[in-house]
């Protein structure tokens, strides 16, 4: 059972949510990819005084299909694109927060989820409530972020 304090933070949260209110706690958004916070959360990181950023990949898959498309040659150069555009994408919602990018590679997460949850343990530390992405069985890492966020609540 969650102590009184969690279930606080947790119906506080919601509440403000559905008001629309500012959210003043600090909130960790797990995330797949950079871009995700825009087709994810847009609406709800507008409203976060303290939002912390998480990306499990880089957002460019080692097949290079996307990266080919958007002009690049190789995944290095793609992620560092899709960097800069997410960092200006904050920069023009007045996100202050510097994202924290673990950047395993687009499509791989599941191939690093003990790494990704020890590495969750640690930056949730700070947090007093954690949104990521529902488990669909869609994309792989959504739904690896999905499992790496349920696993650290279980225990």
């Amino acid at each position: 059972m969650a102590s009184p304090n969690i279930l606080h933070w947790r119906t506080d949260f919601l509440d403000r949510l559905q008001l629309r209110e500012p959210i003043a706690q600090s909130v960790a958004l797990v995330l797949a990819h950079p871009d995700d916070e825009t087709a994810s959360a847009s609406g709800l990181l507008q409203r976060l005084e303290q939002p912390r950023l998480i990306y499990l990949t880089d957002g460019a898959p080692r097949d290079l299909v996307d990266a080919k498309r958007a002009g690049f040659s190789d995944s290095r150069g793609y992620a560092a694109a899709r960097k800069r555009e997410l960092k200006a994408a904050l920069r023009a919602l007045g996100v202050t927060a510097e994202p924290i990018f673990y950047d395993y590679p687009d499509k791989q997460a599941l191939d690093y989820l003990p790494e990704i949850v020890d590495r969750l343990v640690a930056d949730f530390v700070a947090a007093d409530v954690v949104v990521s992405h529902a488990y669909e069985h869609g994309h792989p890492d959504h739904d690896t972020a999905a499992v790496a966020v349920a696993l650290p609540a279980s225990d």
